[in-house]
C-alpha cells in the first residue's frame, strides 16, 4: 500500500514539474527510471518480510506465552519478547531491515502514520491513553541508525521524524500496546535529521539518545539457522529449529514443570536442558521390590539400595528410597518409564554431554570423558564432599547401585535403553562419583540394578 502510494506522488509530482518547469525529455526519463526502480525496490523489500507464527498449547488448548526468544545460531545473536499480551498467537516479524516485532492482536494498533512522504514521517498515538514508546531507525542495509530513550506520550500525541538523507529506512516503535514497524524515505530536501514530539498543545520535545545494548542486538540473512523458544511461568516447552527461508507456523506444546505419575500420584519436578526435557529426580515407581540376592539379566527385578526385604509398603518409607530413589535391572529399567516418558538412549545421553560442552571428539572414547559436565549434573550436596554446580538442575545423586548394594552417598549409575558390545548380556549407561567431575560411560551386566532418570517424548 505505501509503495504504491510513493508511486503516486511522485507520479504527480514528474507530471507537475512538466507542465510547469518543461524539464527535458532526457531529465524525465532519467527520474522517471529512478521512480521505477524505486517502486519496485519498495516491492521487493516488502517481499522479504518473514512471519513466524508461535502458539502454545497446553493439554490439547491454545494458551497465552509470557515470552519469546528467537536465537540466530549462525552468528550468535538473540532477540527476547518478553511481556506478551493474553492471545492465543503471536506473529513474529522479520525484515530485511533486522527490525522485529510481536503482532498485537487483542489492543490496538496504537500507532499510525498520519503523514508519510519523503523526508517527513508523523506516527499518531490513536490509543486514547497515555503510554511509553521507544523509537529506534534502521537503515535499508539493517543498521541501527538512531534509539530513544523511553518516553511517555499523552493520547493522540504524534511523533515527527524528519529525514534529510536519502535512502530507505525501516522506522520501529516498542510500547505496551505491540511493536510496530513502518517504512518511510528519506529526503535530501527535509531537515538533516530531527525527531520532535508533538503535544497537543503544539508544544515540542526532543527524544533523547539512548544507549545501543549490542547484547541485545538481532540480525539474520535469508538461510541462517535460527531456534525459536517461548516461555510460560511453571511450564515448559521444547525449542524449535529452523532455516530462515519462509514465513512459518510453529506450535509449542507445554509441560507442567511437575509431572504427576498417574501410577502412583508421586509428583516429579522437571528441567529443560537444551532440547531435552528430563525428569530431575531418579525415578521412584515401585510395583515390586527384590532383595539384593535375587538377580536376573532377563526377568524384572527392582530393589531399594539397603532394605532386603519384598514388602513394597515398607521398602518406600526406607530413607534410602525417599532420597535416591528405586534401583532397577535393564529388564525392569526398559518398560518402567510413566506414559509420555522413556529410558534416554545412548544417542539421547550424548545429545545431553554434547549441550554440557563435552566435545565431540570425546563422546566416543570409553571411561571417563569431558572436563567439568558432570559437575554440572550433581547436586549441590550430598555427594560426600565432591558435589557438583548442578547448574543444569538435572540435581543428580549418589543413589549407588546393586548387587550388592554399593556406593550409596559416593556414586550415581544411570542406565541407558541401548544394549552393550563390550560383552554379552550387558546395557549402557552413565555414571558420576564424588571423585569426578567427568561422565563415565558404562557396560555393565543387566543384572545390576541401577538408577533411571526418565525422558519426555
Amino acid at each position: 500500500m505505501f509503495s504504491k502510494l510513493v508511486f503516486h506522488l511522485i507520479s504527480n509530482k514528474v507530471i507537475n514539474n512538466f507542465k510547469a518547469q518543461a524539464k527535458t525529455n532526457l531529465a524525465m526519463k532519467n527520474f522517471l527510471c529512478f521512480c521505477f526502480v524505486l517502486f519496485f525496490s519498495i516491492g521487493f523489500l516488502n517481499a522479504q518480510n518473514l512471519v513466524y507464527t508461535v502458539s502454545g498449547e497446553l493439554n490439547n488448548e491454545k494458551t497465552a506465552l509470557d515470552s519469546i526468544i528467537v536465537e540466530n545460531k549462525t552468528n550468535n545473536t538473540r532477540i527476547v519478547f518478553g511481556d506478551l499480551p493474553v492471545q492465543d498467537f503471536y506473529e513474529i516479524e522479520l525484515t530485511e531491515w533486522n527490525t522485529t516485532g510481536v503482532n498485537n492482536y487483542h489492543n490496538s494498533s496504537g500507532f499510525i502514520a498520519s503523514q508519510n512522504i519523503p523526508g517527513l514521517l508523523i506516527l499518531t498515538n490513536i490509543s486514547n491513553i497515555e503510554t511509553e514508546v521507544g523509537l529506534s531507525i534502521y537503515d535499508i542495509s539493517g543498521k541501527k541508525m538512531y534509539v530513544s530513550d523511553k518516553k511517555l506520550l499523552n493520547a493522540n500525541n504524534s511523533i515527527k521524524i524528519e529525514l534529510g538523507v536519502t535512502g530507505i529506512f525501516m522506522v520501529k516503535l516498542d510500547s505496551p500496546l505491540g511493536i510496530q514497524s513502518f517504512k518511510t524515505i528519506g529526503s535530501v530536501k527535509s531537515k538533516a535529521f530531527n525527531i520532535d514530539i508533538i503535544e497537543k498543545n503544539t508544544s515540542r520535545e526532543t527524544l533523547k539518545n539512548a544507549e545501543i545494548a549490542t547484547a541485545e542486538d538481532f540480525s539474520f540473512k535469508i538461510g541462517d539457522s535460527i531456534q525459536i523458544s517461548v516461555s510460560k511461568k511453571d511450564y515448559l516447552s521444547l525449542p524449535e529449529g529452523l532455516k530462515i527461508t519462509e514465513s512459518e507456523s510453529i506450535n509449542f506444546n507445554l509441560y507442567n514443570i511437575e509431572f504427576t505419575d498417574s501410577r502412583d500420584n508421586k509428583v516429579y519436578q522437571t528441567v529443560k536442558i537444551g532440547n531435552q526435557i528430563w525428569l530431575a529426580e531418579n525415578l521412584a515407581y515401585l510395583p515390586h521390590v527384590s532383595p539384593s540376592t535375587i538377580e536376573s539379566p532377563t526377568d524384572s527385578l527392582i530393589y531399594v539400595n539397603g532394605y532386603e526385604g519384598t514388602d513394597v509398603s515398607v521398602a518406600i518409607q526406607s530413607e534410602h528410597f525417599i532420597k535416591y530413589g528405586a534401583l532397577y535391572n535393564w529388564a525392569a529399567a526398559q518398560a518402567v518409564s510413566p506414559e509420555g516418558w522413556h529410558l534416554p538412549s545412548e544417542e539421547e545421553w550424548r545429545q545431553l554431554e554434547l549441550y554440557l560442552g563435552m566435545s565431540s571428539e570425546e563422546i566416543p572414547k570409553a571411561g571417563w570423558r569431558g572436563t567439568d559436565e558432570g559437575s554440572k549434573l550433581k547436586s549441590t550436596s550430598g555427594w560426600d564432599g565432591g558435589n557438583g554446580t548442578n547448574e543444569t538442575g538435572f540435581s543428580a545423586l549418589p543413589g549407588g547401585l546393586c548387587c550388592p548394594f554399593n556406593g550409596a552417598g559416593f556414586g550415581g549409575y544411570w542406565w541407558s535403553s541401548t544394549e552393550a558390545t563390550y560383552f554379552a548380556e550387558t546395557g549402557r549407561g552413565r555414571g558420576l562419583d564424588k571423585d569426578h567431575t567427568q561422565i563415565v560411560v558404562l557396560g555393565n551386566y543387566k543384572k545390576f540394578g541401577f538408577s533411571v532418570r526418565c525422558l519426555r517424548d
